[in-house]
């Protein structure tokens, strides 16, 4: 038995803690923000997305706290501050979701799938999270 979690252990240490930069795939997004060409991976991806995900959150929650404790102006400047981070990763965002798209052989316009209310935004990230397209990908 602990052969087998020797085993799982390489694999995680070789392919996952070595290939996990944060910060690399952060730098990368920014530097892709234009980019609506080429493929994007799963982490290359998804990394991005979850750090982003976890600064409007923490947006999220101070505006709450800041509200509750009775301070509207300090929370007003922080959702203002909220809404210009969101307006500056949106176009990045957007061309990572059709890169990444690209990845599993789908056209990047059906990234607009996210604008159905509800049942798009289920769908796009059920499309997002889909294994890539090695053999025959049109996307290079």
């Amino acid at each position: 038995m602990q052969e087998f979690y020797d085993k799982i252990a390489t694999y995680i240490k070789n392919e996952w803690i070595n290939k996990f930069q944060p910060l690399e795939y952060l730098k990368k997004f920014f530097q892709k923000a234009m980019d609506f060409n080429g493929r994007a991976n799963r982490l290359e991806f998804w990394c991005p997305a979850v750090m982003l995900a976890v600064v409007s959150f923490v947006f999220n929650i101070l505006y709450a706290l800041l509200t509750r404790l009775g301070i509207g102006f300090l929370a007003q400047l922080i959702d203002i501050i909220h809404l210009l981070w969101t307006l500056l990763i949106l176009i990045p965002a957007i061309s990572s979701a059709v890169r990444r798209l690209h990845d599993i052989n789908m056209t990047g316009w059906l990234v607009l799938v996210g604008l159905i209310p509800f049942i798009g935004w289920i769908a796009l990230l059920v499309l997002l999270a889909l294994n890539p397209v090695n053999s025959g990908n049109k996307y290079s």
